[in-house]
């Protein structure tokens, strides 16, 4: 959910547009997938994020770790649409100097939600002002959302990508086909809704017992953060599960090897000026572009569960638990659900590790370091 600080801040970025020929991204961009190399002994990572036009810290995080190798990345539709995400990242990818990182595009839509429904239990429950993503309603217009095209793309920051192109297999083909070819070694971290990991598991029923494990940014367990200065986001949180329930369901209850939940402590570490200055001591090409991107006084959401899939260590506390997440129409439809092991209804909950604490220095000087890393 990171990228969600910037697009609150971009005026217009999630307004429907009209792409003009004079700037639209180029039609003969060679494919992203120039095979990365693999180590026999390296943990392998794909990031599944609803990528919007201003985020990135978390790929790079990954792509510093240096025992393991970033296969590529999949989009999907939260803070920003699949379609504008792939665009996002495909820029972002190209300034920081990666060709090997595939983009895959993923599902346009959650599984039932939409704006209309998301909307309207706001108004029966609370929550109006809270963060919807591309569900928001318009300021000028309440009952109009502020991204009704999901087929609209707006310039991404850096620019459009010259030389990259996203795959041309969807997410969920993507994930499934690399968790086939590495079976046991990839971890799938995702930093926003979860409805093309829902997509993979509906797909290949071996999907989650053939990967490594995943790492989902999600699972808030708190409504509000005291790290939180925003109302709008303390009111947001959980929203990666908020945003599509039914494929959170889905993930929490597929039989993997290793679920790590990363819910309530991704506020744990806010981007305030001086994290910002640290960003800035070295010159590298994603220094350069977290800078322009940051917006100060937001957590490093994403970033907080990258840090914690690349590096384990950071986790100080954590506890063992089942998970699922409410589906009753109510005010707590897309809320987490938890229970002790040996506790819950025992209709497919996994056992989760989900954290309680991080080392809040260990993950500012990891987001610092990556953003020095020459990748």
């Amino acid at each position: 959910m990171g990228s969600v600080l910037a697009l609150s801040a971009c005026t217009g970025a999630l307004s429907p547009v009209d792409t003009d020929p004079a700037t639209a991204p180029p039609t003969s961009a060679t494919n992203a997938a120039n095979e990365p190399s693999v180590g026999d002994d390296e943990e392998l990572f794909i990031l599944d994020n609803d990528w919007s036009l201003t985020g990135g810290g978390d790929m790079l995080i990954l792509l510093a770790d240096s025992d393991a190798t970033v296969l590529g990345t999949t989009t999907t539709t939260g803070d920003a649409w699949a379609h504008q995400g792939t665009a996002a990242a495909l820029s972002f990818l190209e300034a920081v100097g990666r060709d090997d990182v595939t983009v895959a595009e993923g599902q346009r839509y959650p599984l039932i939600n939409t704006a209309a429904r998301m909307q309207s239990r706001a108004d029966l429950y609370g929550g109006r002002n809270s963060w919807m993503g591309v569900f928001n309603p318009s300021e000028d217009d309440p009952g109009v959302t502020v991204a009704p095209d999901a087929t609209a793309v707006t310039e991404p920051v850096n620019g459009w990508a010259q030389s990259l192109a996203a795959a041309d297999s969807s997410a969920a083909d993507y994930m499934i086909e690399q968790v086939q070819a590495f079976p046991g070694r990839v971890t799938i971290v995702t930093t926003g809704p979860l409805t093309n990991v829902a997509a993979a598991i509906r797909q290949d029923p071996n999907f989650a017992a053939t990967a490594k494990g995943i790492v989902i940014g999600g699972g808030n367990i708190e409504q509000m953060s005291p790290e939180e200065a925003d109302a709008g986001f303390n009111s947001s949180e959980g929203f990666n599960f908020r945003f599509d329930p039914e494929a959170a369901h889905i993930a929490l209850t597929a039989e993997w090897n290793s679920l790590v939940a990363v819910g309530d402590v991704t506020d744990s570490v806010v981007l305030d000026d001086a994290l910002l200055d640290r960003v800035r001591e070295t010159t590298t090409p994603a220094s350069e572009l977290m800078a322009r991107l940051a917006y100060v006084g937001f957590p490093i959401w994403d970033e907080t569960t990258a840090a914690v899939a690349a590096h384990p260590e950071l986790i100080t506390r954590s506890i063992p638990l089942r998970m699922d997440v409410d589906l009753s129409e109510g005010p707590n439809y897309g809320a987490a659900r938890v229970w002790a092991d040996g506790d819950s209804p025992g209709l497919g909950e996994q056992l989760v590790t989900f954290v309680q604490a991080v080392d809040i220095d260990g993950v500012a000087d990891t987001y610092v370091d990556a953003t020095h890393t020459t990748t």
